[in-house]
């Protein structure tokens, strides 16, 4: 009986002896577990700072690409004091854009056109600017720079006019009406050439007008001139709205709220073309602008074929 009770006394302290020798590795595993744990949970602390510093460079490099892109770099800016106001009263024309205003550059001793924007937005000079600084059309007025030192923000521009007067289409069918048109059928044909050959130009740089009518077509000794370029987009990126009144030069599908393109800018010269048309009581002019005013976009003709309708007007009544 003695040899059985040291017999499990020894088998007991064995147990125990393997107890403490378990608790002790159970130990040794659970620190080195905790060890593990406060190292990833630093490289996890660290991990997220580098995530947030890099997110903010990011961002910060996107901010900065996107002043680029803003920016008016490619742009002549010009300085206030280069700009000297004319002695006469030279506010040409206002509007919700805001002002045109008659300068002087005195670098180059030259009358110009200064529109003044009144909500002095600087994203929108830089895009009417970005735009009209691409274009090399004999029927679009050259852009001499923008003034961006100061507000309000200008875009600084050739006169189309003289004796210090410009003269829309809007103006000259207005104001002649009831007696007549200043200039003949022909002339009046070719000054639609002019201003579809200039929205050619402009579709050919990848732009849209999106604002042509008759109030911002100019008429200088017989030749039409495209002007205002205030809501230009790029033709990869046609804006959209949906219009809560009617614009009758607005084409009924960009009313709706459909993106501008291409088609909608010859929705709007038709209308200009069936303006005039209808002033001058011609048949002919009046049939193109209504081809050009379609209720279907696809259904209105190329500008290129626009071209060639009309010069076959002006043919026809010269033989």
């Amino acid at each position: 009986m003695r040899n059985d009770r040291k017999k499990r006394r020894r088998k007991q302290r064995a147990i125990m002896k393997r107890a403490v020798a378990s608790k002790a590795v159970a130990e040794k595993i659970a620190e080195s577990v905790r060890k593990q744990k406060l190292i990833a949970e630093n490289y996890c602390a660290k991990w997220r700072e580098i995530c947030k510093q890099s997110k903010y460079r990011r961002q910060i490099a996107m901010n900065v690409n996107a002043e680029k892109s803003n920016s008016v770099s490619d742009v002549n800016n010009i300085c206030p004091n280069e700009l000297t106001p004319l002695d006469e009263n030279t506010c040409i024309g206002t509007g919700t854009f805001g002002e045109c205003t008659l300068k002087l550059y005195k670098r180059f001793n030259l009358v110009v056109l200064e529109k003044q924007l009144s909500t002095s937005n600087l994203k929108a000079v830089i895009n009417e600017a970005k735009c009209m600084n691409t274009l090399t059309h004999p029927n679009i007025p050259q852009l001499s720079g923008v003034q961006t030192t100061c507000k309000p923000y200008a875009l600084i521009m050739e006169f189309i006019g003289e004796d210090m007067e410009s003269s829309t289409v809007h103006q000259l069918l207005e104001e002649t009406s009831p007696k007549g048109s200043p200039l003949l059928t022909p002339e009046w044909i070719s000054v639609c050439v002019d201003i579809v050959e200039a929205a050619n130009h402009i579709h050919s740089k990848g732009y849209l007008h999106c604002d042509l009518k008759t109030n911002n077509v100019l008429v200088l000794k017989k030749r039409g001139f495209v002007i205002d370029f205030g809501k230009v987009c790029l033709t990869t990126k046609p804006t959209a709205k949906k219009y809560t009144s009617f614009y009758h030069y607005i084409a009924p599908e960009v009313l709706r709220g459909q993106p501008v393109s291409s088609s909608s800018d010859v929705f709007s010269l038709g209308v200009i073309i069936s303006t005039i048309a209808k002033t001058l009581g011609n048949k002919s002019m009046y049939s193109v602008g209504r081809q050009c005013k379609d209720t279907k976009p696809q259904v209105r003709p190329s500008l290129p074929t626009l071209i060639t309708l009309l010069q076959g007007i002006i043919e026809k009544d010269n033989s």
